[in-house]
């Protein structure tokens, strides 16, 4: 799968990205695939689900309503390698199942990983704090032809 396809994909999933012009989604989803952070699960050639997610540090959850004035500001901000937490940044799916699929791709990228965090709006922003084994036994269940 390109990165072109993924960026066409999250842009029509993902209401915050339909603004940003193509060069500035491009170049964000290349500096986490840059590093291994992008994810992806296709089945039969057809994408059903891209995510970028990062490792942090325990400060995040402090400042997840910070709004960030670029994308560039958040990127860059507090990503700790050895973590044992996995920040979902952007994911977009067609199914809850290929959005567990994303989570085990990040699982092996990042094997510190010990809760992953999500931040969801369902009317006001919130995060979601999930151990990661837990979740993880849900992959296990999945049948997908393609974990990228």
């Amino acid at each position: 799968m390109n990165i072109v396809s993924i960026a066409a994909f999250m842009k029509r999933k993902i209401k915050s990205l339909r603004y940003c012009d193509r060069y500035t989604l491009l170049t964000w989803l290349n500096w986490y695939a840059a590093r291994g952070w992008l994810a992806y699960v296709e089945k039969d050639g057809k994408l059903l689900s891209a995510g970028v997610a990062r490792p942090v540090n325990e400060t995040i959850l402090g400042l997840m309503d910070h709004e960030f004035k670029t994308v560039r500001d958040q990127a860059h901000y507090l990503n700790d390698p050895k973590s044992g937490m996995i920040y979902v940044e952007q994911s977009a799916s067609n199914s809850p199942q290929a959005l567990v699929g994303i989570v085990a791709a990040l699982k092996n990228r990042f094997p510190h990983a010990q809760e992953i965090i999500f931040r969801r709006k369902s009317g006001a922003w919130k995060i979601k704090k999930y151990k990661l084994n837990r979740f993880m036994k849900l992959c296990m269940k999945l049948n997908l032809e393609s974990v990228g």
